[in-house]
């Protein structure tokens, strides 16, 4: 009974740890390059997310509950020029700080009001662009008011960029006049809401092995909830309902290192691919693939499923040491594959709302194996929403985590007991 338990609650940790959401906070503080002097009313936020924050009378910021991942930072005040970082990982609790530098000599602006839908808005980004090279940038105030710093005299294309809308683009140009130098301009820009969102798809190849496709994850990072897909037999993959703007997608597999693409502009369906690297740059200690079918028993027989009727099915597998353990959602005809796992002794079982958790006898992995899986039909179960419990923020990500632990504890109880 002992070791039934311990199987029980390593399918139970594995799902939880998969399916309940991980934040970060970011925080730190905006001061000037010339006198080090905190900058008050910057604007902080973080690309492809709607996440944003002012900093304070001191300089500093700080933001709550971003959705873990890849992200790039910007940062911007009146008067000052703005700037922008390249990729940043935020996991836990990060801080970053900001160096603001005046605009140099001999320099003029690009300013405007930005609106969304016809309505002045905050948080865009306004970007200054000769060809393919920014030249300068600004969020914009609440009352969506931007002004482009520091840019020499020339023609700029001007692009503003929000999240969930379509980009806005303009063309603006600063003259030189004798005697006074560069003259600013004036370009308003008005953003339009895609509320429906665009389709990305693409391909996820692997260096050392062009054959072997299925089994990475792409996920767009910094969506709640989680927006991410698995790639197929041909390492397609295909994400649905992506919001328009700036967005950062992550490819990632067992045993190879993750790549991160930041600022992919999102204002049409369209088409990213990766190629991953093996993890470490070294090929390690050898790994293998379990893979198979799901099968859902019904009283008058069983048929292949993946989730489509009540929801998905997770797939998962821990060695007997617990010193490895992983877990994928199965596709929808079924099948699943795991890779990157280690020679040693294991247990598997899929999951499954409506359905009986089942976990298999141990067994050894020393090659490829296939193993097949079966999930029986809980009759008691009825699909009906829960009661919301007193005390309990259901409608919240915590209040959702708490409420799985608390059916996969249940369902761990009664199975204790057949």
């Amino acid at each position: 009974m002992g070791q039934h338990r311990l199987a029980w609650i390593a399918l139970l940790s594995i799902a939880l740890l998969d399916e309940t959401a991980q934040s970060a906070n970011l925080q730190g503080k905006v001061t000037r390059s010339d006198t080090n002097a905190p900058v008050a009313n910057a604007q902080i936020q973080v690309r492809g997310t709607p996440f944003q924050a002012a900093s304070g009378a001191d300089g500093s910021y700080l933001i709550l509950n971003i959705p873990d991942g890849t992200f790039g930072l910007t940062c911007s005040a009146p008067g000052l020029r703005g700037t922008s970082t390249g990729a940043v990982d935020l996991a836990g609790n990060v801080t970053r700080d900001f160096s603001l530098s005046p605009p140099a000599a001999n320099t003029a602006t690009i300013s405007g009001i930005t609106r969304c839908d016809g309505n002045p808005c905050g948080k865009v980004l306004v970007q200054a662009l000769q060809g393919n090279d920014v030249r300068g940038r600004a969020l914009s105030a609440l009352d969506g008011s931007y002004s482009v710093e520091g840019l020499a005299a020339g023609n700029y294309s001007v692009r503003a960029v929000a999240f969930g809308h379509l980009p806005a683009r303009g063309s603006a140009s600063i003259a030189e006049v004798p005697d006074a130098g560069p003259t600013g301009a004036t370009l308003d820009l008005n953003l339009v809401s895609a509320p429906g969102g665009f389709s990305l798809t693409g391909l996820v190849g692997l260096s050392d092995n062009p054959l072997d496709r299925s089994g990475s994850q792409v996920r767009c990072n910094g969506q709640t909830p989680a927006l991410q897909a698995m790639t197929l037999a041909n390492g397609s993959y295909s994400l649905s309902n992506v919001p328009a703007g700036f967005v950062s997608l992550t490819a990632s597999r067992t045993g190879y290192n993750p790549q991160t693409q930041i600022d992919i502009l999102v204002e049409s369906n369209r088409t990213q691919n990766f190629v991953l690297s093996k993890g470490g740059g070294s090929t390690g200690p050898e790994t293998y693939v379990l893979s198979g079918t799901v099968r859902q028993n019904f009283p008058d027989g069983g048929m292949p499923d993946g989730g489509i009727a009540s929801g998905p099915t997770r797939v998962g597998v821990w060695s007997l040491d617990a010193g490895f353990r992983a877990a994928v959602t199965a596709n929808a005809d079924g099948t699943y594959r795991i890779s990157g796992i280690p020679a040693g002794s294991y247990q598997a079982g899929a999951t499954r709302e409506g359905f009986i958790t089942r976990v298999t006898d141990p067994f050894d992995m020393n090659a490829n194996r296939t193993l097949d899986l079966s999930l029986d039909f809980d009759p008691d179960y009825r699909a009906e929403p829960p009661a919301e419990l007193p005390g309990c923020s259901c409608g919240t990500a915590a209040g959702s985590a708490s409420l799985l632990l608390l059916s996969l504890l249940l369902l761990c109880r009664r199975n204790l007991r057949r």
